[in-house]
């Protein structure tokens, strides 16, 4: 297996855990006076200012390795200092810890937690395992250099939300994990935090023993894929995973699939510390709430862009509709926060990052949405969402005017672009529906606590147990499929990431230490994805992910063109920004070639492991 390139000794740095949490939860406590809410919600409030400030530092310094010292220490030191002065302040004790979460709380979270380790950690699909996937983002992270490139064009910036990724790439760096471990670590504890989080929004904002419904309609939840009849032929192991198309577009699968496309993991956490945030009332608004907003927003907009485009218009217009009358200066105070958060997002970089090669706008109006007609967009929307969208509706009237405005918003606007505007490029709109579901997970909580807990009939409990059933069927049945192995798996689930040999090993340890962020390292396609999930080294194929990031067809053809011809010129491939090659028995094409740049100049042999051989071109 390939070295980690960063240095064992940074594993001090965990010392500056303690005071960042610690001064979350002071900062938090200057923010409620719920000390629960103060306590489920210091975690997400701790790794966000953490993951920025490392973030900022890496940026400036155009470093993850110096980064990683700048902004954990930087971090680390304010928040023992704020720590220090604000505790003995407030008088707080380790008591005061407490997250106010009952033992059901966690039974089910480690159960729900349980359900999702088969397919987090013996699982490598969705969008991980790509030449610009989650693996090769951390591993890309991990040689140095800051920002991430792409790993197809590596000339642009990677425009993308990679906050997970940075989450990862610090826990292979400061706990030494290997980079699939650091995914799986992160996802299964992402996936209890947001449990817990969930249970919390439900007890506070609908009402005692609401939670356990809050967190496993949301993250169970789904549509009725499973029990539509399919327009194509589909096996019982396709339905299980709502892997089927309806109305003439792949149904979206439920939102425990979406959890392992990893953007989400952090995203969705993030977006509940907002949500319970904003809907806290046990102090009036002041600096300190909305430093942490601010705070909280600017990694949201790092770790998932949708997310933080619903959350933050929904929480602005849930102001404006609520206070534009009564309290003015609170809504412009609101549009203040908004107009800086998103004037700091795009300085952050992520999916702000510039990117001149791309072309036109990538989401365009498509009145007849993502299934091109009428008739087929109800099908797909059905399927998608099925009883969440009814229990939803009838959640979302049961729930306080704040939060039925902000879920209501979100759910709304997520449904209206998916069903009237298309991606150029992939089918990643539907993104917004999976927000919605989100959103309708939450607020279908309202409805069946109403019929399960708040007032209860013979004929409610039962309808109402049923109901809740089927919707959270989806999510279990698609975590349950990795959980006990079945057979028949799409081949679009990966279940692994490469396999290296000992000399690809090797020369990737060589190749880290020597290319440059800019350079195409190319090995043959049969084992060039390890070299880009294990390495971080750009790649010259152009994988399904590609176009997605929107690069002019022109130029996809044109690489295209060089890798199926593999001209002999070397400036052909310098003009590429292809200046290492890894060429074993089977490149003979190559090699004839590379013999001839060396003789004349242009190339020379840079080192050789086994029957592998590293050309340079000057």
């Amino acid at each position: 297996m390939v070295q980690n390139p960063q240095p064992w000794f940074a594993v001090f740095l965990v010392l500056c855990w303690p005071p960042i949490l610690l001064a979350s939860i002071a900062v938090m406590r200057r923010v409620t006076s719920d000390r629960g809410l103060a306590a489920v919600a210091a975690p997400g409030v701790a790794v966000s200012m953490w993951l920025l400030a490392v973030h900022v530092a890496s940026t400036a310094l155009q470093s993850y390795t110096q980064g990683v010292w700048a902004g954990t220490l930087l971090a680390g030191g304010a928040a023992a200092a704020v720590a220090g002065r604000w505790w003995r302040r407030e008088r707080i004790r380790i008591g005061d810890l407490d997250p106010r979460l009952s033992r059901w709380c966690w039974i089910t979270a480690v159960l729900a937690t349980a359900l999702l380790a088969p397919a987090a950690c013996r699982w490598a699909f969705h969008d991980e395992h790509l030449v610009t996937g989650h693996l090769a983002m951390i591993t890309k992270i991990q040689n140095g250099a800051y920002p991430p490139r792409h790993g197809t064009f590596p000339t642009s910036p990677l425009r993308y939300h990679y906050a997970f990724d940075l989450f990862a790439a610090l826990l292979t760096t400061l706990c030494r994990l290997r980079a699939d471990r650091a995914i799986d670590v992160t996802s299964l504890a992402a996936w209890f935090y947001t449990w817990c989080l969930l249970w919390s929004w439900g007890e506070r904002n609908i009402g005692r023993n609401a939670g356990l419904w809050t967190s496993s309609l949301t993250l169970f939840g789904g549509g009725v894929a499973m029990f539509m009849p399919a327009s194509e032929p589909s096996s019982r192991v396709d339905r299980l995973l709502s892997w089927i198309p309806a109305g003439g577009a792949m149904a979206n699968p439920p939102l425990a699939s979406y959890f392992l496309q990893h953007p989400w993991a952090i995203g969705l956490p993030i977006a509940l510390c907002i949500l319970l945030l904003w809907s806290d009332r046990t102090m009036p608004r002041s600096w300190p709430r909305i430093a942490v907003l601010a705070v909280l927003f600017l990694l949201l907009s790092l770790a998932h862009i949708v997310l933080f485009a619903l959350v933050l218009g929904a929480v602005v217009a849930a102001e404006v509709v609520l206070h534009a009358r009564r309290a003015p200066r609170r809504v412009i105070a609101v549009f203040g926060l908004a107009l800086g958060v998103l004037v700091l997002a795009r300085a952050l970089g992520g999916f702000f990052s510039d990117q001149p090669t791309a072309t036109g706008s990538l989401i365009r109006f498509a009145p007849h949405g993502i299934t091109g007609n009428l008739s087929g967009n109800g099908s797909w929307n059905l399927a998608s969402l099925g009883l969440l969208l009814g229990l939803g509706i009838l959640g979302l009237a049961a729930l306080p005017i704040e939060p039925r405005l902000v879920l209501g918003g979100m759910a709304g606007v997520g449904l209206l672009v998916t069903n009237l505007c298309r991606y150029a490029y992939t089918w990643d709109i539907v993104k917004f529906a999976t927000v919605s579901s989100f959103a309708l997970g939450i607020a279908s909580s309202a409805a069946a606590w109403r019929f399960l807990v708040a007032r209860p009939t013979p004929l409610g409990r039962t309808v109402g147990l049923a109901a809740v059933l089927l919707a959270i069927l989806p999510g279990v049945a698609f975590l349950g499929v990795f959980a006990t192995d079945m057979s028949g798996v799409p081949h679009q689930f990966v279940k692994s990431p490469a396999r290296l040999t000992a000399n690809d090993a090797r020369a990737i340890d060589w190749l880290r230490r020597h290319v440059s962020s800019r350079d195409i390292v190319f090995r043959n396609l049969s084992a060039s994805a390890a070299y880009a999930q294990w390495g971080g080294l750009a790649q010259p194929y152009v994988d399904p992910g590609t176009q997605g990031f929107g690069f002019p067809d022109s130029m996809i053809a044109h690489r295209n063109r060089i890798l199926a011809d593999l001209p002999e010129d070397a400036a052909a491939y310098r003009a590429e920004g292809i200046r290492w090659f890894v060429l074993d028995d089977n490149d003979a094409q190559l090699r004839r070639a590379a013999e001839v740049w060396q003789r004349q100049g242009q190339a020379r042999i840079a080192a050789t492991f086994g029957g592998l051989c590293i050309v340079e071109i000057h």
